[in-house]
């Protein structure tokens, strides 16, 4: 008999929508008017005060940004849960490439045309390392700058080589009923990675660069653990998700030691405990609708992460220096709105359609092949 678990109802899925609005929103914000003001020089009083009241109170690592991405981290752990126990391996392989693959490419074409458009105008460049080879390039659409240590010509993609990592992990691990077992390959091989550290290979194939991000597969099992605990309630998924958070916290002290308990906003416990405190309390108290401005972000989120910064710091960058700075951050979420509904329309639905229609014509072939034989 499968011990896989069931979706019980609709509220189970449907808050991950608020969890991914809420991320970008933030991504977008510290980004946009913290990140952006900063190298311009600039001050909008809201931020300056969402530095006073919260940042500093709580002391949020790279001001409360940090919280986006982990949000995004427990998303994808407890969404990829739900998918990958129902997937075949070629399903969720194919279904995974057409969703992250031409994003991520069209992303990167933007931080290039947004870098030359910016030294044409003489204006800030958008946010990022501005000096890429095209072996460079080559690089980032495959995501191998990373443990290569080359340049990244998008600064958000580092979180996409962690996803990577963990849809090959759960490609990868056994399909088996027993996820206890899979969950703890994916927390083992975070705290093995740290101790290749202490061995002779350590230095070879990329691993220093690979083991600054592997921290963050631990996080990804915490979404895991969640999602198991929530549709499943095993007894052992209790244990299982503290052990996920044990050793998240473990890894990263391991790999930045004394880093949790800094002060000065460079801090990251109470932003790794808020993350997880939000990311429960927004499944716990969601009901089966989800409101449409919310969902509709949620939907295009991937775009606005990859674009906002392109997009959003050029059009800054260009228009602050003929209007006021409001009516700049106003046409700049335009801009970025509009080409984010675009790549959303042309890139996002139609690939992801033919990667259904790919794996569906590989799992019919596959299944007449079995008939034959």
């Amino acid at each position: 008999m499968s011990t896989l678990p069931p979706i019980e109802n609709k509220r189970d899925i449907e808050f991950i929508h608020s969890a991914r609005a809420l991320a970008v929103i933030i991504v977008l914000y510290v980004h946009l008017f913290g990140w952006w003001m900063a190298v311009a020089g600039e001050h909008m009083w809201h931020y300056d005060k969402y530095q006073e009241w919260i940042v500093r109170p709580f002391n949020l690592y790279q001001s409360g940004g940090h919280i986006g991405v982990v949000l995004f981290f427990l998303v994808s752990g407890y969404i990829i849960s739900h998918v990958s126990i129902r997937e075949t391996r070629s399903d969720f392989l194919i279904r995974r490439f057409f969703r992250i693959a031409p994003m991520l490419v069209v992303g990167i074409i933007s931080m290039i045309f947004c870098y030359w458009i910016s030294e044409k105008l003489a204006v800030l460049p958008p946010l990022g390392d501005g000096i890429w080879s095209k072996k460079d390039i080559l690089a980032n659409i495959f995501l191998v700058n990373y443990p290569k240590g080359s340049p990244s010509i998008s600064t958000v993609t580092w979180t996409l080589f962690i996803e990577v990592i963990f849809y090959l992990i759960i490609f990868a691990a056994p399909k088996t009923a027993n996820y206890h077992a899979s969950t703890c390959i994916i927390i083992a091989i975070s705290v093995f990675s740290q101790i290749l550290k202490y061995t002779p290979v350590y230095g070879f194939l990329g691993i220093p660069q690979i083991t600054g991000f592997t921290p963050f597969i631990a996080i990804l099992a915490v979404g895991r653990c969640i999602y198991f605990c929530e549709t499943r309630k095993n007894k052992y998924d209790i244990p299982l998700l503290s052990l996920s958070i044990i050793a998240f916290f473990s890894v990263y002290e391991m790999q930045w030691p004394g880093k949790l308990i800094l002060t000065g906003g460079d801090g990251s416990l109470t932003t790794y405990v808020s993350s997880i405190f939000i990311f429960i309390a927004l499944m716990k108290t969601s009901n089966n609708k989800t409101n449409p401005v919310v969902k509709y972000i949620s939907s295009r989120s991937y775009s606005i992460y990859l674009l906002h910064i392109p997009i959003g710091t050029t059009a800054l960058s260009i228009l602050h220096k003929n209007t006021s700075l409001p009516l700049a951050y106003f046409a700049a979420i335009i801009l970025i709105a509009l080409f984010c509904e675009l790549s959303y329309r042309t890139i996002e639905l139609p690939t992801q359609t033919l990667g259904k229609f790919i794996a569906k014509k590989l799992a019919s072939k596959n299944k007449g092949m079995s008939c034959a034989i």
